[in-house]
Protein backbone atom coordinates (compact mmCIF):
# COMPACT_ATOMS: atom_id res chain seq x y z
CA UNK A 1 0.00 0.00 0.00
CA UNK A 2 1.34 2.93 -1.37
CA UNK A 3 0.86 6.64 0.74
CA UNK A 4 -0.35 8.36 -2.51
CA UNK A 5 -3.71 6.03 -2.21
CA UNK A 6 -3.63 7.41 1.88
CA UNK A 7 -3.37 10.56 0.25
CA UNK A 8 -6.51 10.19 -2.29
CA UNK A 9 -8.78 8.32 0.31
CA UNK A 10 -8.36 11.77 2.71
CA UNK A 11 -8.24 14.28 -0.38
CA UNK A 12 -11.94 12.39 -1.31
CA UNK A 13 -12.89 12.65 2.52
CA UNK A 14 -11.72 16.13 2.61
CA UNK A 15 -13.92 17.10 -0.78
CA UNK A 16 -17.21 15.78 0.87
CA UNK A 17 -16.00 18.05 3.48
CA UNK A 18 -16.34 14.67 5.91
CA UNK A 19 -14.26 13.62 8.83
CA UNK A 20 -13.17 10.73 9.71
CA UNK A 21 -13.68 11.75 13.43
CA UNK A 22 -17.43 11.92 12.64
CA UNK A 23 -18.52 8.50 11.51
CA UNK A 24 -20.37 6.46 13.77
CA UNK A 25 -18.56 4.18 16.37
CA UNK A 26 -14.49 4.99 15.06
CA UNK A 27 -13.07 7.62 16.42
CA UNK A 28 -9.31 8.41 16.22
CA UNK A 29 -8.72 10.17 19.46
CA UNK A 30 -8.22 6.92 20.45
CA UNK A 31 -5.09 6.37 19.13
CA UNK A 32 -2.45 9.85 18.90
CA UNK A 33 -0.51 8.18 16.54
CA UNK A 34 -3.31 7.80 14.64
CA UNK A 35 -4.36 11.41 14.90
CA UNK A 36 -0.80 12.70 13.56
CA UNK A 37 -0.51 10.79 10.57
CA UNK A 38 -4.04 11.82 9.21
CA UNK A 39 -3.31 15.31 10.01
CA UNK A 40 0.49 15.22 8.71
CA UNK A 41 -0.58 13.71 5.20
CA UNK A 42 -3.79 16.38 5.47
CA UNK A 43 -1.53 19.43 5.66
CA UNK A 44 0.58 17.86 3.26
CA UNK A 45 3.95 17.42 5.42
CA UNK A 46 3.79 13.89 5.19
CA UNK A 47 4.44 13.15 1.32
CA UNK A 48 6.54 10.02 1.91
CA UNK A 49 6.53 6.89 3.74
CA UNK A 50 10.19 8.31 5.04
CA UNK A 51 8.51 11.59 6.10
CA UNK A 52 5.87 10.29 7.82
CA UNK A 53 7.97 7.37 9.82
CA UNK A 54 10.46 10.45 10.68
CA UNK A 55 7.73 12.66 12.10
CA UNK A 56 5.92 10.17 13.80
CA UNK A 57 9.10 8.34 15.02
CA UNK A 58 12.34 9.88 14.83
CA UNK A 59 15.33 7.90 14.05
CA UNK A 60 12.98 4.78 13.20
CA UNK A 61 13.42 3.32 9.59
CA UNK A 62 10.36 4.30 6.96
CA UNK A 63 9.81 0.08 6.47
CA UNK A 64 9.50 -0.79 10.41
CA UNK A 65 6.69 -2.84 11.09
CA UNK A 66 4.65 -0.12 13.44
CA UNK A 67 4.93 2.22 10.79
CA UNK A 68 3.51 -0.06 8.20
CA UNK A 69 0.55 -1.25 10.86
CA UNK A 70 -0.55 2.28 11.35
CA UNK A 71 -0.85 3.24 8.20
CA UNK A 72 -2.98 0.12 7.39
CA UNK A 73 -4.77 1.28 10.29
CA UNK A 74 -5.67 4.41 8.97
CA UNK A 75 -6.08 3.27 5.37
CA UNK A 76 -8.91 0.76 6.93
CA UNK A 77 -10.69 4.13 8.63
CA UNK A 78 -10.48 6.01 5.99
CA UNK A 79 -12.06 3.47 3.52
CA UNK A 80 -14.30 2.92 6.42
CA UNK A 81 -15.71 6.61 6.55
CA UNK A 82 -15.69 7.08 2.57
CA UNK A 83 -17.51 3.47 2.43
CA UNK A 84 -20.27 5.09 5.29
CA UNK A 85 -20.53 8.44 3.05
CA UNK A 86 -21.20 6.46 -0.02
CA UNK A 87 -24.09 4.39 2.06
CA UNK A 88 -25.17 7.43 3.44
CA UNK A 89 -26.46 8.65 -0.12
CA UNK A 90 -27.60 5.50 -1.23
CA UNK A 91 -29.43 4.93 1.81
CA UNK A 92 -31.64 7.62 0.73
CA UNK A 93 -35.19 8.02 0.65
CA UNK A 94 -35.66 11.39 -1.59
CA UNK A 95 -34.78 11.48 -5.12
CA UNK A 96 -34.31 14.94 -5.05
CA UNK A 97 -32.48 14.47 -2.00
CA UNK A 98 -30.46 11.99 -3.69
CA UNK A 99 -30.01 13.41 -7.01
CA UNK A 100 -28.15 17.16 -5.18
CA UNK A 101 -25.83 14.53 -3.26
CA UNK A 102 -25.23 12.62 -5.90
CA UNK A 103 -24.07 15.50 -8.27
CA UNK A 104 -21.94 16.66 -5.15
CA UNK A 105 -20.00 12.63 -5.08
CA UNK A 106 -19.65 13.02 -8.74
CA UNK A 107 -17.46 16.37 -8.59
CA UNK A 108 -15.63 14.99 -5.59
CA UNK A 109 -14.62 12.04 -7.73
CA UNK A 110 -14.09 13.91 -10.94
CA UNK A 111 -11.71 16.38 -8.91
CA UNK A 112 -9.55 13.52 -7.82
CA UNK A 113 -8.71 12.39 -11.57
CA UNK A 114 -8.05 16.79 -11.86
CA UNK A 115 -5.33 16.60 -9.08
CA UNK A 116 -3.50 13.57 -10.70
CA UNK A 117 -5.25 11.25 -7.63
CA UNK A 118 -6.67 8.92 -9.53
CA UNK A 119 -5.86 5.86 -8.01
CA UNK A 120 -9.45 4.99 -6.22
CA UNK A 121 -11.35 7.28 -8.47
CA UNK A 122 -12.20 4.64 -10.43
CA UNK A 123 -13.53 2.23 -8.02
CA UNK A 124 -15.59 4.90 -6.46
CA UNK A 125 -17.13 6.20 -10.23
CA UNK A 126 -18.18 2.51 -9.91
CA UNK A 127 -19.80 2.91 -6.96
CA UNK A 128 -21.71 6.61 -7.59
CA UNK A 129 -22.53 4.90 -10.98
CA UNK A 130 -24.86 2.14 -9.13
CA UNK A 131 -26.01 5.06 -6.51
CA UNK A 132 -26.76 7.03 -10.08
CA UNK A 133 -28.78 3.95 -11.55
CA UNK A 134 -31.18 3.40 -8.15
CA UNK A 135 -32.14 6.37 -8.37
CA UNK A 136 -32.96 7.23 -12.35
CA UNK A 137 -30.01 9.72 -12.69
CA UNK A 138 -29.84 8.83 -16.39
CA UNK A 139 -27.56 12.37 -17.27
CA UNK A 140 -25.19 11.65 -14.36
CA UNK A 141 -25.12 7.63 -15.37
CA UNK A 142 -24.02 8.67 -18.80
CA UNK A 143 -21.50 11.17 -17.75
CA UNK A 144 -20.19 8.55 -15.34
CA UNK A 145 -20.00 5.45 -17.85
CA UNK A 146 -18.30 8.47 -20.16
CA UNK A 147 -15.14 8.96 -17.87
CA UNK A 148 -15.11 5.54 -16.95
CA UNK A 149 -14.87 4.71 -20.82
CA UNK A 150 -11.80 7.16 -21.36
CA UNK A 151 -10.02 5.75 -18.54
CA UNK A 152 -10.18 2.07 -19.19
CA UNK A 153 -10.26 2.38 -22.82
CA UNK A 154 -7.40 5.11 -22.87
CA UNK A 155 -5.52 5.64 -19.93
CA UNK A 156 -5.44 2.16 -18.81
CA UNK A 157 -5.34 0.32 -21.89
CA UNK A 158 -7.72 -2.69 -19.79
CA UNK A 159 -9.88 -4.35 -22.92
CA UNK A 160 -12.06 -6.16 -20.78
CA UNK A 161 -12.91 -3.11 -18.43
CA UNK A 162 -12.68 -0.93 -21.70
CA UNK A 163 -15.80 -3.46 -23.54
CA UNK A 164 -17.93 -3.18 -20.32
CA UNK A 165 -17.68 0.41 -19.80
CA UNK A 166 -18.35 1.38 -23.37
CA UNK A 167 -21.70 -1.36 -22.90
CA UNK A 168 -22.82 0.84 -20.50
CA UNK A 169 -22.02 4.35 -22.30
CA UNK A 170 -24.56 2.85 -25.29
CA UNK A 171 -26.70 1.73 -22.43
CA UNK A 172 -27.32 4.90 -20.98
CA UNK A 173 -27.36 6.83 -24.46
CA UNK A 174 -30.24 4.65 -25.55
CA UNK A 175 -32.10 5.81 -22.14
CA UNK A 176 -30.88 9.37 -21.97
CA UNK A 177 -32.06 10.07 -25.65
CA UNK A 178 -35.49 8.35 -25.06
CA UNK A 179 -35.93 10.78 -22.22
CA UNK A 180 -34.91 13.73 -24.52
CA UNK A 181 -37.53 12.53 -27.34
CA UNK A 182 -40.22 11.90 -23.73
CA UNK A 183 -39.66 15.71 -22.94
CA UNK A 184 -39.86 17.14 -25.97
CA UNK A 185 -42.61 15.30 -27.20
CA UNK A 186 -44.46 16.41 -24.00
CA UNK A 187 -43.32 20.02 -24.24
CA UNK A 188 -44.29 20.07 -28.23
CA UNK A 189 -47.97 18.75 -27.08
CA UNK A 190 -48.39 21.33 -23.90
CA UNK A 191 -47.59 24.60 -26.71
CA UNK A 192 -50.27 23.60 -28.54
CA UNK A 193 -52.42 22.79 -25.48
CA UNK A 194 -51.94 26.60 -24.06
CA UNK A 195 -52.65 28.12 -27.34
CA UNK A 196 -55.97 29.49 -27.52
CA UNK A 197 -55.84 29.49 -31.22
CA UNK A 198 -55.49 25.60 -31.26
CA UNK A 199 -58.44 23.40 -31.85
CA UNK A 200 -58.54 20.98 -29.30
CA UNK A 201 -59.05 18.66 -31.48
CA UNK A 202 -55.71 19.31 -33.30
CA UNK A 203 -53.92 19.01 -29.75
CA UNK A 204 -55.75 15.54 -28.80
CA UNK A 205 -54.45 14.14 -32.48
CA UNK A 206 -50.80 15.47 -31.39
CA UNK A 207 -51.08 13.76 -28.12
CA UNK A 208 -52.27 10.39 -30.04
CA UNK A 209 -48.97 10.89 -32.03
CA UNK A 210 -46.98 11.51 -29.28
CA UNK A 211 -47.99 9.00 -27.24
CA UNK A 212 -47.50 6.32 -30.23
CA UNK A 213 -43.87 7.57 -30.80
CA UNK A 214 -43.20 6.85 -27.11
CA UNK A 215 -44.52 3.46 -26.70
CA UNK A 216 -42.13 1.45 -27.78
CA UNK A 217 -39.36 2.84 -25.98
CA UNK A 218 -41.65 2.70 -23.15
CA UNK A 219 -41.87 -1.12 -23.43
CA UNK A 220 -38.17 -1.38 -23.72
CA UNK A 221 -36.71 0.83 -21.09
CA UNK A 222 -36.61 1.54 -17.28
CA UNK A 223 -36.69 5.25 -16.83
CA UNK A 224 -38.67 6.66 -14.48
CA UNK A 225 -38.23 10.57 -16.63
CA UNK A 226 -39.08 8.36 -19.36
CA UNK A 227 -42.18 7.59 -17.89
CA UNK A 228 -43.07 10.73 -16.39
CA UNK A 229 -43.11 12.22 -19.25
CA UNK A 230 -44.86 9.31 -21.20
CA UNK A 231 -48.05 9.50 -19.02
CA UNK A 232 -48.09 13.05 -19.07
CA UNK A 233 -48.58 13.00 -23.09
CA UNK A 234 -51.07 11.08 -22.90
CA UNK A 235 -52.88 12.97 -20.00
CA UNK A 236 -52.77 15.93 -22.53
CA UNK A 237 -54.55 13.79 -25.06
CA UNK A 238 -57.27 12.52 -22.84
CA UNK A 239 -57.49 16.44 -21.60
CA UNK A 240 -58.11 17.72 -24.64
CA UNK A 241 -60.58 15.01 -26.00
CA UNK A 242 -62.43 15.86 -22.55
CA UNK A 243 -61.77 12.34 -21.40
CA UNK A 244 -61.23 13.05 -17.76
CA UNK A 245 -61.85 9.81 -16.10
CA UNK A 246 -59.26 7.51 -18.51
CA UNK A 247 -57.22 10.39 -16.97
CA UNK A 248 -57.92 9.55 -13.86
CA UNK A 249 -56.71 6.36 -14.50
CA UNK A 250 -53.63 6.98 -16.29
CA UNK A 251 -52.92 9.29 -12.85
CA UNK A 252 -53.46 5.76 -11.17
CA UNK A 253 -51.42 4.05 -13.41
CA UNK A 254 -48.65 6.65 -13.05
CA UNK A 255 -49.03 6.63 -9.25
CA UNK A 256 -48.07 3.08 -9.21
CA UNK A 257 -45.49 3.44 -11.19
CA UNK A 258 -43.38 6.03 -8.79
CA UNK A 259 -44.89 4.02 -5.43
CA UNK A 260 -42.86 1.29 -6.37
CA UNK A 261 -39.53 2.81 -6.90
CA UNK A 262 -36.91 2.19 -4.32
CA UNK A 263 -36.80 5.46 -3.25
CA UNK A 264 -39.45 8.18 -2.61
CA UNK A 265 -40.50 10.26 -6.11
CA UNK A 266 -41.66 13.05 -4.55
CA UNK A 267 -41.77 15.72 -7.99
CA UNK A 268 -43.31 12.70 -9.95
CA UNK A 269 -45.91 11.96 -7.07
CA UNK A 270 -46.81 15.64 -6.86
CA UNK A 271 -47.33 16.26 -10.48
CA UNK A 272 -49.53 13.24 -10.59
CA UNK A 273 -51.51 14.07 -7.78
CA UNK A 274 -52.05 17.71 -8.95
CA UNK A 275 -53.33 16.15 -12.08
CA UNK A 276 -55.98 14.06 -10.15
CA UNK A 277 -56.98 16.68 -8.03
CA UNK A 278 -57.84 18.52 -11.82
CA UNK A 279 -59.68 15.12 -13.24
CA UNK A 280 -61.99 14.99 -9.67
CA UNK A 281 -63.02 18.51 -10.24
CA UNK A 282 -64.53 17.63 -13.86
CA UNK A 283 -65.40 14.58 -12.29
CA UNK A 284 -67.32 16.28 -8.98
CA UNK A 285 -65.69 13.51 -6.68
CA UNK A 286 -64.52 15.26 -3.84
CA UNK A 287 -63.43 12.52 -1.36
CA UNK A 288 -60.83 11.53 -4.03
CA UNK A 289 -59.82 15.07 -4.94
CA UNK A 290 -59.54 15.80 -1.30
CA UNK A 291 -56.80 13.08 -0.63
CA UNK A 292 -54.92 14.21 -3.48
CA UNK A 293 -54.90 17.93 -2.61
CA UNK A 294 -54.09 17.06 0.92
CA UNK A 295 -50.83 14.32 -0.44
CA UNK A 296 -49.84 17.82 -2.44
CA UNK A 297 -49.90 20.18 1.02
CA UNK A 298 -48.11 17.71 2.57
CA UNK A 299 -45.52 17.67 0.15
CA UNK A 300 -45.48 21.25 -0.82
CA UNK A 301 -45.57 21.90 3.27
CA UNK A 302 -42.40 24.53 3.14
CA UNK A 303 -43.40 25.91 -0.14
CA UNK A 304 -46.20 28.89 0.56
CA UNK A 305 -46.78 30.18 -2.86
CA UNK A 306 -47.15 26.05 -4.27
CA UNK A 307 -49.54 25.55 -1.17
CA UNK A 308 -51.64 28.14 -2.70
CA UNK A 309 -52.05 27.46 -5.95
CA UNK A 310 -53.23 23.54 -4.44
CA UNK A 311 -55.75 25.33 -2.11
CA UNK A 312 -57.08 27.09 -5.23
CA UNK A 313 -57.68 23.66 -6.94
CA UNK A 314 -58.85 22.16 -3.52
CA UNK A 315 -61.52 25.58 -2.98
CA UNK A 316 -62.61 24.98 -6.65
CA UNK A 317 -63.05 21.00 -6.16
CA UNK A 318 -65.24 21.81 -2.84
CA UNK A 319 -67.27 24.22 -4.43
CA UNK A 320 -67.76 22.30 -8.37
CA UNK A 321 -68.92 19.05 -5.37
CA UNK A 322 -70.67 21.53 -3.49
CA UNK A 323 -69.21 21.04 -0.51
CA UNK A 324 -69.43 24.04 0.86
CA UNK A 325 -68.70 24.44 4.22
CA UNK A 326 -65.44 22.63 3.29
CA UNK A 327 -64.66 25.61 0.73
CA UNK A 328 -65.59 27.71 4.20
CA UNK A 329 -62.62 26.24 5.89
CA UNK A 330 -60.49 26.21 3.08
CA UNK A 331 -60.41 29.64 2.49
CA UNK A 332 -60.60 30.93 6.28
CA UNK A 333 -57.52 29.02 6.63
CA UNK A 334 -55.67 30.26 3.29
CA UNK A 335 -56.63 33.63 4.10
CA UNK A 336 -55.30 34.25 7.93
CA UNK A 337 -51.82 33.22 6.62
CA UNK A 338 -49.25 35.35 7.41
CA UNK A 339 -47.81 35.57 3.59
CA UNK A 340 -51.57 35.93 1.95
CA UNK A 341 -50.47 39.62 1.99
CA UNK A 342 -47.37 38.96 -0.42
CA UNK A 343 -48.77 37.36 -3.24
CA UNK A 344 -48.84 39.16 -6.50
CA UNK A 345 -52.64 41.29 -7.23
CA UNK A 346 -53.89 39.07 -9.49
CA UNK A 347 -53.59 36.08 -7.59
CA UNK A 348 -55.22 37.57 -4.88
CA UNK A 349 -58.18 38.64 -6.88
CA UNK A 350 -59.03 34.99 -7.50
CA UNK A 351 -59.46 34.95 -3.80
CA UNK A 352 -61.62 37.96 -3.41
CA UNK A 353 -63.89 36.74 -5.78
CA UNK A 354 -64.26 33.13 -3.80
CA UNK A 355 -64.94 35.52 -0.83
CA UNK A 356 -67.72 37.12 -2.48
CA UNK A 357 -68.71 33.79 -3.86
CA UNK A 358 -68.92 32.55 -0.32
CA UNK A 359 -70.73 35.89 0.86
CA UNK A 360 -73.21 35.02 -1.96
CA UNK A 361 -73.56 31.22 -1.06
CA UNK A 362 -74.20 31.97 2.45
CA UNK A 363 -77.18 34.74 1.64
CA UNK A 364 -78.55 31.96 -0.42
CA UNK A 365 -78.77 29.44 2.71
CA UNK A 366 -76.54 26.69 1.57
CA UNK A 367 -73.96 26.87 4.01
CA UNK A 368 -74.51 25.72 7.48
CA UNK A 369 -70.78 26.56 8.60
CA UNK A 370 -71.22 28.47 12.15
CA UNK A 371 -68.63 30.72 10.99
CA UNK A 372 -69.19 33.76 8.13
CA UNK A 373 -67.12 33.88 5.31
CA UNK A 374 -65.19 37.08 4.95
CA UNK A 375 -65.51 39.12 2.03
CA UNK A 376 -63.65 41.37 0.50
CA UNK A 377 -65.84 43.85 -0.41
CA UNK A 378 -67.60 45.94 2.49
CA UNK A 379 -71.27 44.48 2.10
CA UNK A 380 -71.35 44.58 -1.64
CA UNK A 381 -70.61 40.93 -3.14
CA UNK A 382 -68.72 42.47 -6.24
CA UNK A 383 -67.96 45.63 -7.07
CA UNK A 384 -69.90 47.46 -10.05
CA UNK A 385 -66.83 47.48 -12.52
CA UNK A 386 -66.87 43.31 -13.06
CA UNK A 387 -65.11 43.61 -16.89
CA UNK A 388 -62.47 46.14 -15.41
CA UNK A 389 -60.42 43.16 -13.40
CA UNK A 390 -56.70 42.51 -14.07
CA UNK A 391 -57.72 38.92 -14.88
CA UNK A 392 -59.95 38.71 -17.94
CA UNK A 393 -60.12 34.67 -17.35
CA UNK A 394 -62.48 35.79 -13.71
CA UNK A 395 -64.44 38.07 -15.45
CA UNK A 396 -67.59 36.12 -15.93
CA UNK A 397 -67.72 34.57 -12.67
CA UNK A 398 -67.34 38.51 -11.12
CA UNK A 399 -70.13 39.19 -13.60
CA UNK A 400 -72.23 35.83 -13.20
CA UNK A 401 -71.71 36.13 -9.39
CA UNK A 402 -72.92 40.36 -9.19
CA UNK A 403 -75.66 39.83 -11.13
CA UNK A 404 -76.79 36.94 -9.06
CA UNK A 405 -76.34 39.35 -5.67
CA UNK A 406 -78.20 42.21 -7.22
CA UNK A 407 -80.98 39.82 -7.73
CA UNK A 408 -80.50 38.86 -4.16
CA UNK A 409 -80.92 41.70 -2.94
CA UNK A 410 -83.85 42.56 -4.90
CA UNK A 411 -81.79 45.53 -6.80
CA UNK A 412 -83.71 45.06 -9.84
CA UNK A 413 -83.09 48.51 -11.25
CA UNK A 414 -79.56 47.52 -11.60
CA UNK A 415 -80.06 44.54 -13.80
CA UNK A 416 -80.90 45.89 -17.35
CA UNK A 417 -77.82 48.13 -17.41
CA UNK A 418 -75.49 45.15 -16.12
CA UNK A 419 -77.31 42.61 -18.69
CA UNK A 420 -76.29 45.26 -21.59
CA UNK A 421 -73.01 45.40 -20.84
CA UNK A 422 -73.06 41.53 -19.82
CA UNK A 423 -74.62 40.99 -23.65
CA UNK A 424 -71.81 42.96 -25.27
CA UNK A 425 -69.09 41.41 -23.20
CA UNK A 426 -70.28 38.26 -25.00
CA UNK A 427 -70.12 39.55 -28.60
CA UNK A 428 -66.66 41.11 -28.42
CA UNK A 429 -65.06 38.66 -26.19
CA UNK A 430 -66.23 35.32 -25.68
CA UNK A 431 -67.85 33.96 -28.79
CA UNK A 432 -64.93 32.13 -29.54
CA UNK A 433 -64.36 27.65 -28.86
CA UNK A 434 -62.30 28.55 -25.33
CA UNK A 435 -64.81 30.35 -23.73
CA UNK A 436 -67.97 29.35 -24.87
CA UNK A 437 -69.36 28.01 -21.62
CA UNK A 438 -69.16 31.76 -20.19
CA UNK A 439 -70.38 33.03 -23.48
CA UNK A 440 -73.65 30.49 -22.78
CA UNK A 441 -74.17 31.29 -19.01
CA UNK A 442 -73.82 35.07 -19.23
CA UNK A 443 -76.44 35.24 -23.33
CA UNK A 444 -79.01 33.07 -20.33
CA UNK A 445 -79.16 35.62 -17.59
CA UNK A 446 -79.20 38.20 -20.00
CA UNK A 447 -82.67 36.27 -21.07
CA UNK A 448 -83.60 37.30 -17.25
CA UNK A 449 -83.88 40.61 -17.69
CA UNK A 450 -85.08 40.22 -21.38
CA UNK A 451 -88.14 38.39 -19.92
CA UNK A 452 -88.95 40.58 -17.16
CA UNK A 453 -88.01 38.48 -14.60
CA UNK A 454 -91.37 36.22 -15.38
CA UNK A 455 -90.81 32.55 -15.70
CA UNK A 456 -92.81 31.08 -18.39
CA UNK A 457 -91.02 33.85 -20.53
CA UNK A 458 -87.13 33.35 -19.18
CA UNK A 459 -87.04 29.13 -19.31
CA UNK A 460 -88.16 28.98 -23.29
CA UNK A 461 -85.77 32.23 -23.88
CA UNK A 462 -82.90 30.45 -22.15
CA UNK A 463 -83.78 27.16 -23.29
CA UNK A 464 -81.06 26.50 -26.38
CA UNK A 465 -78.05 28.14 -24.33
CA UNK A 466 -78.75 25.92 -21.28
CA UNK A 467 -78.88 22.88 -23.76
CA UNK A 468 -75.76 23.79 -25.55
CA UNK A 469 -74.11 24.58 -21.99
CA UNK A 470 -74.95 20.93 -21.18
CA UNK A 471 -73.34 19.32 -24.11
CA UNK A 472 -70.20 22.16 -23.99
CA UNK A 473 -67.70 20.36 -21.59
CA UNK A 474 -65.49 22.52 -18.77
CA UNK A 475 -62.49 23.38 -19.81
CA UNK A 476 -60.25 23.96 -16.17
CA UNK A 477 -57.39 22.69 -17.83
CA UNK A 478 -56.95 25.62 -19.37
CA UNK A 479 -57.64 28.00 -16.27
CA UNK A 480 -55.71 31.31 -18.73
CA UNK A 481 -58.73 31.61 -20.79
CA UNK A 482 -61.64 31.03 -17.96
CA UNK A 483 -62.35 29.97 -14.48
CA UNK A 484 -65.38 28.54 -13.15
CA UNK A 485 -65.39 29.44 -9.67
CA UNK A 486 -68.92 27.83 -9.80
CA UNK A 487 -70.08 25.39 -12.87
CA UNK A 488 -72.13 27.63 -14.52
CA UNK A 489 -74.88 25.30 -14.49
CA UNK A 490 -75.42 25.58 -10.38
CA UNK A 491 -75.17 29.08 -11.14
CA UNK A 492 -78.05 28.78 -12.89
CA UNK A 493 -79.98 27.13 -10.80
CA UNK A 494 -79.53 29.80 -7.99
CA UNK A 495 -80.64 32.64 -10.49
CA UNK A 496 -84.13 30.23 -10.82
CA UNK A 497 -84.05 29.83 -7.35
CA UNK A 498 -83.63 33.14 -6.97
CA UNK A 499 -86.71 34.00 -8.88
CA UNK A 500 -88.76 30.99 -7.46
CA UNK A 501 -88.34 29.47 -10.70
CA UNK A 502 -87.99 25.45 -10.85
CA UNK A 503 -85.51 23.73 -13.83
Amino acid sequence: MCMQEVKELILLLQHARFHPLQQPGRTMNENPALLRLFEGVSAGRFITDADAAAGLTPGAPADHAGFFELKSALRETLIDAIDYFFREIEAYDDGQQAHVASQACWLQVRSLSGENAAHLALPWASRLLRIAEKFGLTALCLEIALYLRVQYCLRRQNGEQCARAEQLYQQFRLVYDAEYQAEKNYSDVMALAVDPRVPREKVALQATTAAAALQPLLQTLQSPKLFLYGYLVEMLHDSAAGDFAHALHRCDKALRYFQERPYRAHTPMQVFHYQRLICCIHLRQFETGSWSAQVCLDMSSSNFFNRFKINELYMLLALHTRQYDEAVRIYSKVGKHPEFGFLPAGYKETWELFGACLSFLQGAGVITAPSTPPTAYDGEVLPDNVFSSHETHLVVSRAALHFLSLLQQQRYDELPGLAKQMDDYCTSQLDNERTRRGYLLLKMLVQIVAGQRQRAVIIPLAAGFLAQLKTTPLALANQTEELEILPYEDLWNFALDLLNVRN
